[in-house]
């Protein structure tokens, strides 16, 4: 029955997404107009909207679509003539290539961080670790992404920028997407960390003389994981939206790129071919982090 309720919100959230996809592209303006220019003659743009079938009612055109899309025919794109799937498979690679370095980065430097200040707390260390925290969800993402490559590729030379040439290029894009995730992961794990630690099991734990590293790994670290393993996987998703930007900045060529081509192209079939497959990741991501989390936690498995 839970299973159940998950595929049914997993869909409603792909038809929510799909929807409002939909209605706020057209209600942007007119496609034609978009496609052929202002100087285009009546006579075009209504051969245009034809073609497309824009020259039907709004309700018309979207009972429609999601007839398309619940059969998988998501239509080819108006810029480049291809598949719209083809063309996201193409690129899903350095996409999921990029999102996953940056999840990897910002797991591995933010959860040790997150115990450090947690095993500190109210000193030094917590200070300067709170404050790397704060100081990496308040930098923005294009700006830090725009600097790195002022410094590291044209000034410094150290890393290439532009395409991926290389595992090189991959450093400063991973970097930038991962500051705001790394920051989230380690607050939450700090928390998370100093409530386990004051907890009265792993302060039994310690009068019973267990090493302070079998307090922290097996007592206090294995409770907070639900909390670190939950923050992670949303992060994760937020990932596939923060790599828009980073791509657009590293000229990274992978979905994101395309996303923001097809917008500026007014491209509407990809546009929401993009939403779709988005959305579908989001909904997978969610789904595996409550599954995860059932297997880690016995009582979410019990209830």
């Amino acid at each position: 029955m839970v299973f159940l309720s998950r595929i049914l919100q997993g869909i409603a959230t792909l038809w929510l997404s799909a929807t409002v996809a939909f209605f706020l592209v057209h209600a942007s303006g007119d496609p034609a107009v978009q496609i052929l220019g202002d100087s285009a003659t009546p006579e075009a743009l209504d051969a245009v909207r034809a073609n497309l079938g824009l020259d039907r009612p709004l309700p018309v055109q979207y009972v429609e679509s999601v007839g398309r899309w619940v059969r998988g025919d998501f239509g080819d794109s108006l810029r480049f003539g291809q598949s719209n799937l083809s063309m996201i498979g193409d690129r899903i690679g350095a996409t999921a290539l990029l999102t996953g370095t940056a999840l990897f980065l910002a797991a591995l430097i933010g959860i040790p961080l997150g115990m450090l200040a947690a095993l500190h707390a109210g000193r030094l260390i917590d200070r300067v670790t709170s404050g790397i925290a704060v100081l990496g969800q308040s930098i923005p993402v294009y700006w830090l992404g725009l600097v790195m490559v002022l410094v590291f590729a044209v000034r410094l030379g150290w890393f290439p920028v532009g395409q991926f040439t290389s595992l090189w290029s991959l450093v400063l894009p991973a970097m930038a997407l991962a500051t705001l995730p790394l920051a989230q992961i380690a607050r939450i794990t700090r928390a998370s960390m100093m409530t386990s630690l004051n907890a009265p099991y792993v302060v039994a734990s310690r009068a019973r003389g267990l090493s302070p590293r079998s307090v922290l790994v097996n007592h206090a670290l294995r409770n907070s994981s639900l909390a670190i393993v939950t923050v992670v996987g949303l992060q994760a998703g937020l990932l596939l939206a923060g790599a828009v930007t980073v791509e657009a900045v590293f000229a990274w060529p992978g979905v994101g790129t395309l996303a923001i081509q097809a917008v500026q192209a007014r491209d509407l079939p990809l546009v929401e071919t993009l939403v779709i497959c988005g959305a579908s990741a989001f909904v997978v991501i969610n789904s595996g982090v409550d599954l995860l989390c059932a297997w880690i936690d016995p009582r979410i498995r019990r209830s």
